[in-house]
């Protein structure tokens, strides 16, 4: 890890040296006070920094959000055999990898986000089988599949591969029949009917972050990558009881994991989801791997509605990449979704002091919209968002007011 250092006295403050990196990029950091007496804002503090647009890490964690419901029978044996060589891919150094599914738990106070880990959203006679799946806002492992193999003993065939013992494996790790961990984790159930990727990966993040554990380690670059013949519901789930009112925000999802999980180097979501055909809106600033539909009704994957690719702002915003379920070899693609893993494209840095507003991000002379970084929830560290174009190593100059 390198640092450069950099003295200057601007407008009325001298500058303090920033010796921080954050894991994301080197950089040179001024710390300064200056007037803006025509924005009418009084003092502010800036820093500037030269950053690096692509960082490589050695540590990762990967948490594989897969759909269990019916409908992914259309992929499953495409699933199966993709999962199946990742085992034999190239990881960085430090990774590790867990599993979780998409049927969300009902919502006792959608507002504070607690649930009920008893108690399914999908309210039918499956409603508790679905609470008993291994991986229901849980990380599977050996002992859960092992549960709902004793708790439903008719639909133990479902799960006819024995699990490993931690949930949280090695790429390379083998269960006890020398069967890869992550091919006996991603065994799912074809049962339930909602399948809310966002939602239950937020109920995953609270459970952890309410009982005061930690779901990835510090200094990790946390990788979500969601597995759906679908996208999240809309109407069918979001505004009912037991649910949130709407879909989860962006800045939400990155706020409840930092939250819970302080000292990660950043977060990136991929997607092996449907994808419209190109030059499709829902495209833009999309890495994708693999081909795309050819028009919007091979798109569709199943019967399932594709409710307007809800994932892929969450892919484009953090840098991730996605592939399309059908047309694709996933033995062959998803090994190059795994190698985006190493990868940090949306670079963070570490202001001085504690924010109480940012006033303007400029990156290579150009003002960043506010959509384009975020201020992480301990009000230090500015994330910013990946950009097309970007060089490998840009300018970025902050303005904002401190809280101390």
């Amino acid at each position: 890890m390198k640092f450069k250092q950099a003295f200057s006295t601007v407008g009325l403050g001298s500058a303090v040296v920033l010796f921080q990196n954050c894991g994301s990029a080197n950089f040179s950091a001024q710390e300064a006070t200056f007037h803006a007496p025509s924005q009418g804002l009084g003092v502010a503090k800036f820093q500037e920094f030269s950053v690096e647009t692509v960082t490589t890490t050695t540590q990762t964690d990967i948490l594989f959000v897969v759909d269990e419901s019916g409908s992914m029978g259309v992929v499953l044996e495409p699933l199966r055999q993709g999962f199946e060589s990742l085992a034999n891919s190239a990881y960085p150094t430090n990774a590790r990898m867990a599993v979780t599914n998409m049927a969300p738990a009902f919502y006792l106070n959608p507002i504070n986000r607690l649930v009920d880990v008893g108690r399914s959203f999908y309210n039918n006679p499956e409603s508790v089988v679905l609470t008993q799946q291994p991986g229901f806002v849980s990380l599977v492992d050996g002992a859960s599949i092992n549960r709902f193999r004793t708790a439903q003993p008719t639909l133990a065939n479902l799960y006819p591969l024995a699990g490993c013992h931690s949930a949280w494996f090695r790429p390379t790790e083998k269960n006890a029949a020398n069967i890869s961990c992550i091919t006996a984790h991603t065994q799912i159930s074809l049962l339930g009917g909602v399948e809310a990727g966002v939602v239950s990966l937020d109920q995953l993040v609270t459970r952890h972050r309410t009982s005061g554990a930690r779901l990835f380690r510090e200094g990790s670059l946390v990788n979500v990558i969601f597995i759906s013949d679908t996208h999240e519901p809309g109407g069918a789930y979001f505004g009912r009881p037991g649910a949130p009112s709407e879909m989860f925000r962006y800045q939400s999802i990155i706020d409840n994991i930092n939250l819970g999980n302080p000292g990660i180097l950043g977060i990136k979501f991929h997607g092996v989801v449907p994808l419209p055909p190109a030059g499709h809106a829902a495209l833009t600033g999309v890495n994708t791997v693999g081909v795309l539909p050819t028009n919007l009704a091979s798109a569709r994957v199943s019967d399932e509605d594709l409710h307007d690719f809800s994932y892929l702002p969450f892919i484009a915003r953090s840098g991730g990449v996605a592939m399309h379920p059908i047309g694709n070899n996933w033995s062959a693609i998803l090994p190059r979704v795994l190698r985006e893993t190493l990868l940090q494209r949306s670079p963070v840095v570490r202001l001085q002091r504690s924010v109480s507003r940012i006033r303007k991000v400029i990156a290579n002379g150009v003002e960043l919209r506010p959509t384009d970084f975020n201020l992480l929830m301990n009000r230090l560290d500015l994330q910013l968002a990946p950009q097309i174009g970007w060089p490998q190593t840009i300018t970025v100059r902050v303005e904002y007011d401190s809280a101390d």
